[in-house]
């Protein structure tokens, strides 16, 4: 039998997240597991997870990722959920026969390591921007068959592991969506 979330290519997720999550989220004693994660492994899975949805818009998901990017410091199964959430988005209002790519940096100066989902689809205005990741917000996009949830637990989650979640290009063509996680250090498993 496998575990709750334990996605396998080719499963329909869904958006990743469910009415459990919300509550899991909104929990007063939430709190999310420490591990390294690999970043490029994790998008590569969502990706793949995603991957039968995608093909049925001809639309190509695209990891653009270095291999020596360093770990993040978060829960994997968290990352992947949140990251099966952007990418399914990015899947649902992309045009067919378009590209979601997925790219990665590393803000030293920060401690942070990010990932981006970035789409061909209509975009996110900045006052969009300033509430997509409200509870039950859906843009206006009432019909799309989301709940508006997705994003409020996707940065919850973020926001439990050190990081966040944002809108990259507000105003721009194109939704990008950045998830920033602290950098897995050394003595982080020392303190394990």
């Amino acid at each position: 039998m496998r575990e709750p979330h334990a996605l396998q290519e080719g499963d329909d997720p869904g958006d990743g997240l469910d009415l459990a999550d919300l509550d899991v989220v909104e929990s007063e004693s939430f709190a999310t597991d420490e591990e390294p994660v690999d970043l490029a492994d994790a998008a590569s899975r969502a990706a793949g997870i995603l991957g039968g949805r995608a093909r049925a818009k001809a639309i190509e998901v695209v990891t653009a990722i270095n291999e020596d990017l360093p770990f993040a410091k978060a829960e994997f199964r968290r990352v992947l959920q949140v990251l099966i959430n952007l990418i399914g988005n990015a899947i649902a209002y992309s045009p067919e026969n378009s590209e979601i790519i997925i790219t990665a940096d590393d803000r030293a100066g920060e401690q942070m390591v990010s990932l981006i989902v970035t789409d061909q689809g209509p975009g996110i205005s900045a006052q969009q921007a300033a509430r997509v990741f409200d509870k039950f917000e859906r843009l206006g996009r009432e019909n799309d068959g989301g709940s508006g949830l997705g994003l409020y637990i996707s940065s919850r989650f973020a926001q439990a592991m050190g990081g966040r979640l944002e809108v990259a290009n507000p105003g721009e063509e194109g939704a990008a969506f950045r998830l920033s996680l602290p950098v897995w250090r050394a003595r982080d498993a020392k303190a394990r």
